[in-house]
């Protein structure tokens, strides 16, 4: 499989259009069809579901999607690696964090990360947790910042507490929720 290939179908299942996947990587929309097909006449399979509204991954353009990303992910990170053994802090970190740690943690992380590695660009999404675990075990974040779930499997993640947070509920003076 061919790295060109792998970021053609990637592109077209992320734009759901062959045409928009085509100018996304700059290739032609000839050119990105080819790349597609041969992966599978490699794979034996097909990858895509075409129509006239756009293209859909088939069960094996899912799996196919889901490993190239993660291939792709691996391959840029062994290149910032690389580039950090030659002394160049370079690259991208790619951070989940919740919406109590965006507000918390976030802007002083960013002035004084911003100032220590200047050539490390910072993608920060704020979602759920649960969202960013499931972001993190696929690698789509580097790094997820929020709370430590209950049962989560030991050895699975490092963790490291950045401060305690304790969450209450408030209610007014004489409120007839005040013992709920």
């Amino acid at each position: 499989m061919k790295i060109p290939a792998l970021r053609a179908l990637i592109s077209a299942i992320d734009e759901g259009s062959l045409r928009a996947a085509a100018r996304r990587i700059g290739v032609s929309q000839p050119a990105l069809t080819k790349m597609i097909r041969e992966l599978e006449q490699e794979l034996a399979a097909p990858l895509l579901v075409r129509s006239t509204t756009g293209v859909t991954p088939t069960a094996q353009g899912k799996v196919l999607y889901e490993r190239a990303g993660l291939a792709l992910r691996e391959l840029a990170g062994a290149a910032q690696e690389i580039g950090q053994l030659g002394g160049r802090m370079s690259g991208q970190l790619r951070i989940g964090a919740v919406p109590l740690a965006v507000m918390l943690l976030v802007p002083e992380t960013l002035r004084t990360f911003s100032r220590e590695f200047d050539g490390v660009h910072l993608q920060i999404n704020e979602e759920l947790y649960i969202e960013q675990l499931m972001n993190l075990r696929r690698g789509d974040v580097d790094i997820a910042l929020g709370p430590i779930p209950d049962r989560l499997p030991p050895g699975e993640f490092h963790v490291e507490v950045l401060m305690p947070v304790s969450m209450v509920v408030v209610a007014r003076r004489g409120s007839v929720h005040a013992s709920a």
